[in-house]
């Protein structure tokens, strides 16, 4: 049993599966060709924990407040990203490219971050407010 406190466990969040997670990923790589049918992804609020970004470009991708805990993102690239208070706890982070990526109030504890090139990312602290406090 996993006895860890989360980030968001008082805030109810969708959660999707890796094939919803494949789709979206499928039309972001569309947009940042310029591709007809192309979509920016936006993920705000949800539960993608345990899925995987692999490899896969996410430029640009709006994840404010996700919960991406123990998820395998290595060699993925979220240049100019905003994972504004995300929690990524126990995900693998290695390789990954986080230039320019907004982690304002992101949690990253027991994360590999073996490798990841974090050249300007803004790591400073953040949060979001729920019920107005």
């Amino acid at each position: 049993m996993d006895n860890r406190i989360t980030l968001h466990e008082t805030h109810a969040q969708s959660k999707l599966t890796q094939d919803q997670l494949n789709a979206m990923v499928e039309l972001h790589a569309r947009f940042l060709c310029g591709r007809l049918g192309g979509r920016r992804a936006l993920l705000q609020s949800v539960d993608i924990s345990g899925l995987s970004f692999a490899g896969k470009d996410m430029r640009q991708v709006d994840f404010s407040g996700c919960s991406m805990l123990d998820m395998d993102l290595s060699g993925a690239n979220f240049q100019e990203a905003r994972l504004y208070a995300c929690d990524l706890t126990g995900s693998d982070l290695s390789d990954c490219n986080f230039v320019r990526v907004d982690l304002r109030g992101s949690r990253i504890e027991f994360a590999n971050l073996k490798g990841a090139n974090l050249n300007k990312a803004d790591l400073r602290v953040g949060g979001i407010a729920k019920d107005g406090q």
